[in-house]
């Protein structure tokens, strides 16, 4: 691949120097983070003449003057996007794309964790850690941020640790008005508005299978341990809550079936030679068909393998449970409404219209005015649910949500994983 143009600068040849480093490089990281090991053996790395590093969230590219102007530079960089791929971060990145703003503020917030965390994880002693000013840090983050966000921001932002970047990025998310300014001689380690471009399911598919495999591997061989582990098996092995079962059967049994009497044929029953006697037998009535709202989140930051998922769990939950539902595309407001019966109502849907920001009021408001009964949201959380007014007490909602430890004011939630 040597002279190919990776999106950071031209693939250098693999000279004896280099192919030394990437390998010392790599063996250090998989000495360092023992879950990933095997994970990371399985990604191509190469060196580039480019000024930033990348991932696609398959392979990694080093910039060779980043990896030479840095002490254990290699293996830095390696680390620092070994753990885009293990957080999960590509994804988002690829839907942030066409909002450059929330893509930005979110690089910013997943830097200074990893780089926090590389920091302590490959122990740089505080000579080493002082080449790296030209990166973003913990304790420069407030910094940056300042006078790039609205008047707020850092009453929003009270009590939320800036390494917790799914809160944090929730909290700040309302206060991006502008593209955010780096300072002179600091810069994300991709370059501004890169990572997320090259992703698509495919790798999505085969990052999962390899992440899970290592993990596995570690906690075979006893090198598993500690918080960061633990967080690695939540995002990658935590087993699948079984939602639409347990959201079916709870509304299912809001129906109590009702005692009636059904009449059998007169002409089966005689008693003796008395003639026809009519007989009563104890029945129920059939339930209602379960009926609900489905509103499913089409915003500028949900991807279209995020909605095609949405719509495979709707799917399912129309084939298990006979559901009728209607199912509303929302981002600021709803731009589609579906009504589905049965299950090949489902080619009714055919495509997703929005990408907007995210606004859950007219989805609530469009729930009372039907007097709905019951009402589940997919979303990736990132919306305005602090700003909408508790729902009547007889709607119940329910949120499937794909982000991890995103909280809503109210209704149940269940987090599946992105597969």
């Amino acid at each position: 691949m040597s002279g190919t143009k990776s999106p950071h600068g031209v693939v250098q040849n693999n000279t004896e120097v280099l192919t030394k480093d990437r390998i010392a490089s790599r063996s250090a990281v998989q000495m360092f983070e023992p879950m990933l090991a095997q994970f990371l053996s399985q990604v191509e790395i190469y060196y580039t003449d480019g000024e930033t590093c990348f991932t696609d969230g398959k392979k990694i590219y080093i910039s060779q003057k980043f990896a030479s102007n840095h002490p254990r530079g290699g293996v830095f960089a390696i680390y620092h996007e070994m753990w885009h791929i293990a957080f999960g971060h590509i994804p988002i990145y690829k839907a942030l794309l066409g909002n450059p703003w929330e893509h930005s503020l979110h690089n910013i917030l997943t830097d200074a964790k990893i780089n926090e965390q590389g920091r302590h994880r490959i122990n740089f002693s505080e000579k080493e850690w002082e080449k790296y000013n030209g990166i973003i840090k913990v304790d420069n983050v407030c910094k940056i941020l300042e006078g790039n966000l609205r008047k707020g921001w850092e009453a929003a932002l009270q009590n939320i640790p800036i390494t917790d970047t799914t809160r944090a990025f929730t909290a700040l998310r309302p206060f991006v008005y502008k593209p955010i300014e780096l300072p002179d001689g600091i810069s994300v380690m991709e370059g501004e508005g890169a990572l997320g471009q090259g992703f698509n399911a495919d790798i999505q598919r085969e990052t999962e299978s390899r992440i899970a495999a290592s993990i596995q591997a570690a906690k075979l061989r006893g090198t598993t341990g500690g918080s960061l582990e633990s967080e690695l098996e939540d995002i990658w092995l935590k087993p699948q809550v079984p939602w639409a079962r347990i959201i079916a059967q709870a509304i299912m049994s809001r129906f109590k079936r009702e005692k009636t009497w059904s009449r059998l044929n007169r002409k089966s029953y005689f008693i003796g030679g008395t003639g026809p006697i009519t007989v009563m037998f104890k029945g129920r009535k059939k339930r209602p068909i379960m009926t609900a709202i489905i509103g499913i989140d089409v915003s500028g930051s949900i991807s279209d393998g995020n909605i095609e998922e949405f719509l495979s769990e709707i799917k399912n939950l129309l084939s298990d449970f006979g559901a009728e539902v209607e199912v509303d595309f929302f981002d600021t407001k709803i731009t589609d409404k579906f009504e589905l019966k049965k299950l090949t109502d489902m080619k009714k849907i055919t495509k997703a219209s929005g990408r907007g920001g995210t606004s859950y009021q007219e989805l609530f408001e469009h729930a009372e005015e039907t007097k709905a009964k019951e009402v589940i949201v997919f979303t990736d959380g990132y919306g305005d649910a602090d700003n909408i007014k508790v729902p009547p007490h007889n709607m119940r909602v329910w949120w499937i949500c794909n982000t991890k430890d995103m909280v809503f004011p109210f209704g149940k939630v269940f987090y599946i994983a992105s597969r």
